[in-house]
Parts: C-alpha cells; sequence; structure tokens
C-alpha cells in the first residue's frame, strides 16, 4: 500500500496520509514521500488530508523511539519544506490530532477542523517532549505551550479560539471552505503570494531596529515585478477596477 496518496485535479493536488492502519502516523517513508511532494514543486493548491479515522496520530513511536539524529532531522524538514512551499497548502483534519500530526498542521496555510476533532500532546506522558513540533506550533499559537506542558485533549472549538486553527464545521462547510478558499486564492498573483508568505514568517525574527528597513526593502523588490507595474497601469487607466 502506498504510503501516500496523490490526486490531481484542475485546480487542486490532492495529498492524502495513506496508513489508515496505523491511524497515519508518520514514519520515515511516509515522511520522505511527503516532503518529496513539496520539494517537486506542485504548481497548484496543495489540500492534505488523512484517509481513515483520524488526520495524523503523530510520528509513528516504533520510528521515533530510536531513529538516528539524521533521521529526526527528516521530520523537522518536511515542516520545514510544507511551511516554504511556493503555493497555498490547504489542511483539512478529522477524528484526532496529536503530536506531530499537529506539527504538520501548522506548517499549512490554511486549517480545516471537523468540529469533532480532538487535539492532543501526548509526548510528556510517554515520557518524551514536542522537541520537534514546537518551533512551528508556537508560530502559529504561542497559547499552545499549555498544552503542551500538560498533555490535555482540547477540542476543535477550543483550538479555533486559540488560533490553532482557522475554520471548524461539518464535512458539507469544508466543501463550501474549500471551494471559497480555492476560488480567492486563483485570483492572486503566485510570486506576490509566495513572497508575502516568506515576509510574514521571517518578520517575528527581524530585530526592532531592523525592521522599518526590512519592511521597505520587501515591498520595494515586490515593485520590480513588471506584472505589478502593468496592473498598476491598468487600474489607474480604469482598464481594472
Amino acid at each position: 500500500m502506498q504510503n501516500i496518496l496523490i490526486h490531481e485535479e484542475e485546480n487542486v493536488l490532492n495529498v492524502s496520509l495513506n496508513r489508515p492502519e496505523k491511524k497515519n502516523a508518520l514514519d520515515l517513508k511516509t515522511i520522505q514521500s511527503l516532503t518529496q511532494v513539496f520539494l517537486n514543486k506542485p504548481s497548484k493548491t496543495v489540500l492534505l488530508k488523512g484517509e481513515g479515522s483520524c488526520f495524523c496520530a503523530g510520528a509513528d513511536l516504533g520510528w521515533i523511539s530510536s531513529a538516528p539524529s539524521e533521521e529526526l532531522e527528516c521530520l523537522f524538514q518536511l515542516f520545514e519544506t510544507v511551511q516554504s512551499a511556493e503555493v497555498p497548502v490547504l489542511v483539512y483534519v478529522h477524528g484526532f490530532v496529536y503530536g506531530g500530526g499537529i506539527g504538520l498542521l501548522s506548517a499549512c496555510d490554511f486549517i480545516f477542523a471537523e468540529h469533532s476533532t480532538k487535539f492532543c500532546f501526548s509526548e510528556l506522558k510517554l515520557g518524551l517532549m514536542p522537541a520537534l513540533i514546537a518551533p512551528f506550533i508556537l508560530q502559529r499559537s504561542p497559547q499552545m505551550k499549555e498544552y503542551m506542558l500538560n498533555g490535555k485533549l482540547f477540542s476543535a472549538q477550543e483550538a479555533l479560539k486559540l488560533n490553532l486553527i482557522h475554520f471548524t464545521g461539518s464535512t458539507e462547510e469544508f466543501k463550501n471552505w474549500q471551494t471559497d478558499q480555492v476560488d480567492c486564492l486563483g485570483k492572486l498573483h503566485q510570486g506576490a503570494f509566495h513572497e508575502t508568505k516568506k515576509f510574514l514568517k521571517d518578520l517575528p525574527f527581524v530585530s526592532k531596529e531592523n525592521i522599518k528597513q526590512f519592511c521597505i526593502q520587501s515591498l520595494q523588490q515586490r515593485r520590480k515585478d513588471p506584472f505589478v507595474k502593468d496592473m498598476i497601469k491598468k487600474f489607474l487607466s480604469k482598464e481594472i477596477s
């Protein structure tokens, strides 16, 4: 059985974790396969899902309990690669999402959770720690520190309040949400999307002394794109509104 499934539609590349018998736990093969999808630089919006009863139970314990450091680096690289993708990355989660699964969704751009989804950082219960996922999760939601430390099960509604996810609802509501997101994203300039995504990722790490220059230089760089000049010309001449 393939550990991930890929189905291409007109505007979306559907990518599914496909280890339902293991609750889609992330083993090395799955990590490497998923990373390669993003290293191949997809040209369409990516929708990430999980087959079976849940999105992802986290890292495969049989693997992570004894994986050498170079393999652990592969998991961190997966999160980095998803987070740095040049195209929008949507994720649909359901059932339950533990540990590394929360790390994976945190690396995505737009996050939908079924209303009955449960989340948990179970690492401390096993004597482990959420070391590889913490940078990505805390960047999205600093409030997750409490849940990393207490291992409490929390709901999609709580995740929404704490900005871990963007929307929660039914399967039917997800379809409407996906259609709306893909439609909006399809109207954007891909280069501007990618550069803005990188800008927003880097912005929190810029020092107070350098932030003004960083923002100015970022805008100046984007203005150099011939597309920008053409669009502004059309707007000013009322060819577009």
